[in-house]
């Protein structure tokens, strides 16, 4: 149920993928099914996919198939060293990425200035609070490029009802009819979300994707910028 709730922060767990990650954390508890093992695994299970740069729907196969498959049999170096090749080149593209969408904005003019370009999914752009700034992510799994206004803390539901009242209609227009206002109950964080399907790692196309992420992320941030001001 958790993973359903909420894919990017629970995993699937059962014996087959605990006896998977089990190779990779031999200190692992020989799995039971209780609840209180969930924990130790989900944490280990998103560490794992954040050092190997895996997505997390990706998991459910290396733990429960791939890498039963291969470190149980002759293939263990093999597959270490195909990991590090994995790790660098796809954090290399993303590297890459954000800095050709960081030259794309300055040619153009935008007003809006990009972070430094890092080797992560997202990116992220400040809107003059702490708790509320924009995120930019790329997805090679499900082929998706996302914006995200993210709206977290302590006041995270009563700043997100206030923006909805006053921006919900508005952003329809302004930004597009497309965008998703996510409350997320139970969690301490809620969102507005545009999503577009696109394959990151085509580079012929990043020009396409750049000129898409540029108009939306002005949109977003002349939307949002004023009246976050006046929370």
């Amino acid at each position: 149920m958790l993973y359903i709730l909420n894919k990017s922060e629970h995993q699937i767990w059962f014996q087959g993928l605990h006896d998977g990650l089990k190779l990779i954390y031999p200190e692992f508890e020989t799995y039971t099914g209780k609840s209180k093992q969930y924990n130790t695994f989900n944490d280990a299970a998103k560490k794992f996919a954040l050092q190997y740069s895996f997505d997390h729907t990706e998991l459910d196969w290396i733990f429960s198939t791939g890498l039963p498959t291969i470190l149980m049999g002759e293939g263990q170096k093999d597959y270490t060293e195909n990991i590090s090749v994995h790790n660098s080149a796809l954090r290399d593209l993303q590297k890459e990425y954000w800095q050709g969408l960081k030259n794309f904005m300055e040619t153009k003019g935008s007003f809006v200035k990009m972070r430094r370009a890092r080797s992560k999914q997202w990116s992220d752009i400040s809107l003059g609070s702490t708790d509320i700034y924009l995120a930019v992510g790329i997805n090679s799994i499900t082929n998706q490029m996302n914006i995200w206004l993210v709206i977290r803390g302590s006041e995270d539901k009563n700043n997100f009802d206030r923006l909805y009242r006053i921006g919900f209609e508005k952003s329809l227009t302004e930004i597009s009819n497309n965008v998703e206002w996510d409350r997320m109950e139970g969690r301490q964080r809620c969102s507005v979300i545009l999503r577009k399907t696109a394959d990151f790692k085509n580079k012929s196309d990043w020009d396409n994707q750049f000129e898409w992420l540029k108009d939306h992320i002005e949109k977003y941030v002349r939307f949002f910028k004023p009246k976050i001001k006046n929370l």
